[in-house]
This record gives structure tokens, C-alpha cells and sequence, in this order.
């Protein structure tokens, strides 16, 4: 999975849940 910047930016987090681990990505920037 490659990461593309095109309008913004692009995070990837790993958090905890439940015992399990959750992979939540999220990407926010400028609006255009």
C-alpha cells in the first residue's frame, strides 16, 4: 500500500481497541 500526497496529508495510526489492534488512516489538508 503506497501513500499518496496529492491534496493534503495522509496519516496512518495504529491504536489499541479491545485487545486488538485497529489500523485507522485518515487524511485531511487544505480545502481546494
Amino acid at each position: 500500500k503506497s501513500t499518496d500526497l496529492s491534496n493534503g496529508r495522509y496519516t496512518d495510526v495504529l491504536v489499541r481497541d479491545d485487545g486488538a489492534w485497529r489500523f485507522i488512516s485518515w487524511h485531511g489538508g487544505a480545502d481546494d
